[in-house]
């Protein structure tokens, strides 16, 4: 048996292969995407709020001028530029789920499981950051400490159930092509 050598632009197509539940790549950005999504609660560092609850008196007053900065930075992000924004992400959103699920493309079922996380997380820290800024304009420390804390878990909590939708479908969706022969 001859032996066929491996050619760097082999070994580059290996690496950025599309069947992306069995890459190693996806499932590190996965795992990235998600450990990033907790680090900052609406642009505030988490570890101002971990601060504020050891040291209420010496740390409140950072959190607040962290929580107020990013408030005030992000105010201007609503409006008529917010609702054709939505419609947008809508739109591709859409766009991502026919081709993956109906026209069965496995790399756009992969992209799907992660954006359409990320989405709900803008759309419901939309709200959370009007929570942010009354709690803000009151000085309350233990409030913001409160909102952000609260939004963190349910960071991890949709991040746990994504990560557990995606490995079902991955699995799913390998173990159909590996021992049945069809794609799925």
């Amino acid at each position: 048996m001859k032996a066929v050598p491996v050619t760097f632009l082999d070994l580059f197509a290996a690496m950025i292969d599309t069947r992306s539940f069995s890459s190693i790549w996806y499932w590190g950005l996965l795992a990235i995407m998600w450990s990033l999504a907790g680090i900052r609660i609406l642009g505030v560092p988490f570890d101002q709020v971990i601060r504020y609850r050891t040291a209420p008196a010496s740390a409140g007053h950072d959190l607040l001028m962290h929580a107020k900065a990013e408030v005030s930075r992000r105010q201007g992000a609503g409006g008529i530029g917010a609702i054709g924004l939505t419609a947008v992400v809508c739109f591709v959103l859409s766009m991502i789920f026919m081709l993956g699920f109906i026209y069965k493309i496995e790399l756009s079922q992969a992209v799907f499981f992660l954006a359409l996380p990320q989405a709900i997380l803008a759309a419901s820290g939309a709200r959370t950051r009007l929570r942010l800024a009354s709690a803000v304009a009151e000085q309350r420390a233990d409030l913001v400490a409160q909102i952000l804390s609260r939004r963190r878990r349910n960071i991890q909590l949709l991040g746990l159930l994504f990560i557990l939708l995606t490995a079902f479908w991955g699995m799913l969706h390998t173990l159909a092509r590996s021992f049945m022969g069809i794609g799925y």
